[in-house]
């Protein structure tokens, strides 16, 4: 419902938030994942599951891995193959979407790109098992993971995000990808080896922990080659009363160069409420400069 101290996007709206890509998106996947393989089995078990409370703390899948083995028909010892993770697949955007940890197995680069080979999509691809979601809670477990995710919207934990707003044909062409992967996991003769990443998230500095926000939300699918695109830069807030639109390309903060979303959020942990920033954004073929004052993150406190 939102509300003051809620994780909303709109804390002064009590409405339903109903959450249509966050996370009906991926619960309908598993649904339907789930029904194809009913029909067609794999040589492997398959568990089909949604996690309760994921924003509280992973509380659902820190307690199914908590005891994994009693879930497979009591067996005392029980291999886990993978984690796949489906969390927001409902605005495929120009055919980039991201599957993050492929770093968690030496098996998952090359399996995640021959999945899209003969298919129209753009994937990106982060390396580390750690992250904002469920899959978190079973690469701590030495199990590698996969975690697919399409682009957050301006609708994104707000009111707005609705089942109209989703872009159907563009789940459909992840399901494909995720039906591929599930299904090469689940034939695959050897095992997958676990290998631990380097955690970019590991020291929490996730959004929720700094002390300033600049009001937009990052590109996480690293679909820009030089920089990090702005996907949505909210009115009223710092970047956009600085200047910045939505698709500005981040090039620099404070002579810094953003590479990608993690080096957005290790700039940001540097930063003090009240200090003046300068940003620097390629819109079009142009290279503009904007002067910043960044926010304190009251949903930090």
């Amino acid at each position: 419902m939102g509300g003051v101290g809620s994780p909303s996007r709109k804390p002064d709206t009590l409405a339903i938030h109903n959450g249509a890509d966050d996370n009906a998106s991926g619960c309908a996947s598993v649904i339907s994942l789930a029904y194809k393989f009913s029909k067609h089995p794999t040589k492997r078990s398959l568990l089909f599951i949604t996690f309760g409370a994921e924003e509280m703390g992973l509380i659902g899948s820190k307690a199914f891995t908590k005891d994994m083995n009693k879930y497979l028909f009591g067996q005392d010892s029980v291999y886990y193959m993978a984690m796949i993770n489906v969390d927001m697949i409902g605005h495929l955007r120009n055919g980039w979407f991201s599957i993050d940890g492929i770093g968690t197995s030496p098996e998952s680069p090359s399996l995640v790109k021959h999945l899209v080979d003969s298919l129209d999509l753009h994937i990106t691809s982060g390396s580390s098992g750690y992250g904002p979601s469920d899959h978190t809670s079973f690469y701590i477990k030495n199990i590698p993971v996969f975690f697919v995710h399409t682009p957050a919207t301006e609708d994104y934990h707000t009111p707005f995000d609705d089942a109209d707003k989703l872009y159907y044909p563009g789940m459909d062409s992840v399901i494909l990808v995720l039906h591929k992967l599930v299904e090469n996991l689940g034939n695959r003769p050897d095992r997958l080896r676990f290998t631990n990443t380097e955690d970019k998230m590991k020291s929490g500095r996730s959004h929720s922990k700094l002390k300033v926000k600049l009001g937009l939300m990052p590109d996480v699918t690293g679909a820009c080659e030089e920089g990090m695109i702005a996907d949505i830069v909210v009115k009223g807030k710092p970047a956009y009363e600085g200047g910045l639109r939505n698709g500005d390309i981040i090039l620099s903060i404070n002579n810094r160069p953003v590479k990608d979303v993690y080096v957005y959020m290790d700039i940001l942990n540097t930063l003090e409420i009240g200090q003046l920033i300068t940003i620097k954004v390629r819109r079009g073929k142009e290279d503009l400069i904007f002067s910043v004052l960044p926010k304190e993150n009251k949903s930090n406190k």
